[in-house]
């Protein structure tokens, strides 16, 4: 084999792409801001909202690098027929800290195969730049379908908001997915109610307990989602403000 030396013996790794390496950069550069905001005393509700802007300017700077590579961009490339959704605690917001990032590439169907390769890539730069990426590639039909079938899905897709691409392709997608939702609340509640009484008596149902779950045990944070999805499904609104001043929500129930 000759004189090699050591490094001659190792195997290659693949280097990251500049966009990935800055997007590495400004995750742990931002992160390190918030960390130090919050220990100076920032309420919880700051901190969510500046973690989640910090991760969509991440995520929306990978999509148009990969758009670019792609040869995608422009007014003739892939957006006209396809958006970046971002649902459940991105759609809301509200992110903890090291959270899951929840996207869905909506697209129409004659683009489905332009939309599987922008998938794939956004997803693989997504977590290289250390983020943990919940994705879905969907049409609306196929997004509104198993969203009628499956109590997790829906109430993930109720706190959808739209991030970049298409916007009429995004509007689209809202009214079809009320218009859904409400012809089938009553089934649509059901499903949901009974999948919260299982994650509580997976999770624990007393307040008792020495460690509860804070997120899905009895009166934890699940149960706050629950009050937004029973509210998007009777009365066409999340949010506790517009069902206070709706009326559906008493004064001190909403305190």
């Amino acid at each position: 084999m000759g004189n090699l030396g050591v490094d001659a013996l190792m195997p290659t790794v693949p280097a990251f792409r500049p966009s990935v390496l800055d997007a590495k950069r400004r995750l742990w550069e931002g992160r390190e801001r918030i960390r130090q905001r919050h220990l100076a005393g920032s309420p919880g509700i700051q901190v969510s909202r500046a973690l989640t802007e910090l991760i969509d300017g991440v995520v929306l700077d990978l999509y148009r690098s990969a758009l670019e590579d792609l040869g995608e961009s422009g007014p003739d490339g892939l957006e006209k027929d396809c958006t970046v959704v971002a649902h459940g605690g991105s759609g809301r917001q509200d992110l903890a800290p090291y959270s899951d990032v929840d996207l869905m590439l909506l697209h129409a169907p004659r683009a489905e195969e332009r939309a599987g390769r922008l998938a794939e890539r956004l997803m693989r730069d997504v977590f290289d730049a250390g983020l943990q990426l919940g994705q879905a590639v969907r049409t609306v039909d196929q997004a509104c379908k198993l969203a009628r079938e499956d109590a997790t899905i829906c109430t993930s897709l109720i706190e959808s908001r739209r991030l970049a691409g298409s916007q009429s392709l995004f509007d689209g997608f809202v009214r079809r997915f009320r218009r859904d939702t409400t012809r089938r609340a009553d089934a649509l509640l059901k499903l949901i109610c009974e999948s919260r009484d299982d994650e509580r008596r997976q999770y624990g149902e007393t307040v008792y307990l020495l460690e509860p779950n804070v997120k899905r045990s009895l009166g934890g944070l699940r149960d706050l989602h629950f009050l937004r999805w029973v509210g998007f499904l009777k009365f066409e609104t999340p949010e506790p403000d517009g069902l206070r001043l709706r009326g559906h929500l008493s004064n001190a129930d909403y305190e």
